[in-house]
């Protein structure tokens, strides 16, 4: 896919033109195309279900079904 066709999958999404924002942009597309598993930390509201989508979408797996795991709301046991 080309660099142009990814800034706007991730655009469509994530608004704004700041350095950060470009940045993050930028390590999405590499981390999108590495087979490893990403966890995404942060605070209730800061996008990190918008960044999982993004990275699902500029992989190879975008045509597979993207899954959202809430692991705060898991209990103990099941995580075993």
């Amino acid at each position: 896919m080309g660099c142009q066709m990814e800034r706007k999958k991730i655009s469509k999404e994530m608004l704004g033109d700041s350095q950060a924002l470009r940045k993050l942009r930028e390590h999405l597309v590499k981390v999108a195309k590495a087979k490893t598993t990403v966890l995404l930390r942060g605070e209730s509201g800061t996008g990190k279900e918008l960044v999982a989508k993004a990275i699902h979408e500029l992989s190879p797996r975008a045509k597979q079904p993207f899954i959202k795991v809430n692991c705060a709301a898991l209990t103990e046991t099941l995580l075993e």
